[in-house]
């Protein structure tokens, strides 16, 4: 078990190799156009501004108003779902710090992108594991609740593993860094909250075509009132497109 730490040289080539915890910082699946791209171009809007098109053609402006309402629900949907984005891209399960590791034989603090694999970390009450490290000197008691849910504190021995974001709540010890960056457990689960894709449902997708079979079958119901108040009503152009229009919406 060696206590002394690495040296200066081990530490330039376990950076040279790429054993160093420097993590990417990914950004969740969607991006802000995405999403803005994905809520607008929807077949409930393209109904809706079909519609208000026929109407403004016809001049009855006041009669337009639906489309607010359809302007309104988008808006609604784009600016939760870039709230949400935000907040999965800021989530953070390691907060930044300054751990202190040994190193030929000498305790220094550094910035946690600088730890390399196999650096001898010093941990003690209050600290939170940066990395996944094995006990090698000294005895901690643990809260690993934050990444397992287990609630209750764990000892962990020389020999022990203990887990990337779990807190020292006793004792002090010495520790080796088994993983770094990508490789750590709480990366791993950072990147998969940034790419989590929620599966739809059955009755949703069922939904979604029920509304896709309305939409096309409005193109021919459509073409047969606005017949109809030309044809048997007898009535303007203004009127006949603006009932239509009207019976449509109800519909849909």
């Amino acid at each position: 078990m060696n206590l002394t730490g690495l040296t200066k040289e081990q530490v330039e080539t376990k950076i040279k190799q790429g054993k160093v915890n420097r993590v990417s910082r990914g950004k969740s699946a969607n991006s802000i156009p995405r999403i803005i791209t994905r809520n607008t171009l929807t077949i409930f809007n393209l109904v809706n501004v079909i519609l208000a098109v026929m109407v403004a053609l016809v001049g009855s402006y006041k009669n337009m108003l639906f489309i607010f309402i359809a302007i309104a629900n988008t808006l609604i949907s784009v600016i939760n779902e870039i709230r949400a984005k935000k907040t999965v891209d800021k989530m953070r399960l390691i907060a930044e710090q300054n751990p202190t590791v040994i190193r030929e034989g000498k305790p220094t603090q550094i910035s946690q992108q600088e730890i390399v694999e196999g650096d001898l970390l010093v941990f003690s009450l209050g600290d939170q594991v940066i990395v996944d490290s094995k006990v090698e000197e000294g005895t901690v008691e643990v809260n690993e609740s934050f990444i397992t849910g287990e609630q209750d504190n764990i000892r962990k021995s020389p020999g022990d593993q203990l887990i990337s974001g779990s807190f020292i709540v006793s004792g002090s010890c010495k520790a080796t860094a088994t993983a770094v960056g990508e490789q750590n457990l709480v990366a791993k689960l950072e990147s998969s909250a940034h790419t989590i894709k929620t599966a739809d449902s059955k009755l949703f997708t069922l939904m979604n075509n029920i509304v896709k079979y309305i939409s096309f079958a409005l193109i021919p119901i459509g073409a047969l009132v606005l017949w109809a108040r030309f044809r048997v009503e007898d009535t303007t152009t203004e009127v006949a497109v603006t009932s239509t229009v009207a019976a449509l919406i109800y519909l849909f």
